[in-house]
């Protein structure tokens, strides 16, 4: 696995594709390929703001801010850019995540959102997938994804980020529950 700067790794558990069936097995293996040997990480939530009524979390990994990891991967991006804004845009998010996205299982969220007064400006998406077993049960965060830098046809202008590096979040998933649990009471 590509190491990856905030990125550190929990003994809590071990995902073992000896405990899926053929189908989970190789859903797993399809969702974190090379990353095959990712342990579970602890999920947090702190919250970060209140607009109106709603309340916006911050991702916690391993009790830390993720946000700092996905500016740090980002920045790499920075340098093959021809734009010359790239510098500043290149993780310049705040949390924006909405809990009813993770109450209500939506597959794919958005826990960034760009720090101006428009959110849709400036966002980052991640897909969310429980997979259950016999005997395990987990929540992989894959697939980061900026939607405006998403067209591979403008890779030679640096203007396609490619989030592949990015290791998939795996978490236990009644940890992840108690989780959401807990900032809901």
């Amino acid at each position: 696995m590509k190491n990856v700067p905030g990125v550190a790794k929990v003994s809590c558990f071990f995902v073992s594709s000896f405990w899926l069936s053929g189908g989970r097995q190789a859903r797993l293996k399809a969702i974190v390929g090379a990353h095959m040997s990712t342990e579970f990480q602890h999920f947090g939530l702190r919250l970060h703001q209140h607009i109106g009524d709603e309340k916006v979390f911050e991702l916690l990994v391993n009790h830390q801010p993720y946000l700092p990891v996905l500016r740090s991967f980002e920045s790499a991006f920075v340098g093959k850019s021809v734009e010359k804004s790239a510098g500043k845009i290149a993780g310049d998010y705040q949390p924006g995540l909405d809990i009813r996205a993770l109450i209500n299982h939506q597959k794919n969220i958005v826990p960034f959102v760009c720090t101006c007064i428009d959110p849709s400006c400036w966002f980052i998406t991640v897909n969310v997938e429980i997979i259950q077993d016999v005997n395990a049960s987990y929540v992989i965060w894959h697939g980061w994804r900026n939607p405006y830098r998403s067209d591979k046809s403008k890779k030679l202008q640096g203007l396609y980020w490619d989030y592949s590096d990015l290791p998939p979040l795996m978490f236990a998933y009644e940890q992840y529950q108690a989780e959401i649990a807990r900032v809901t009471e």
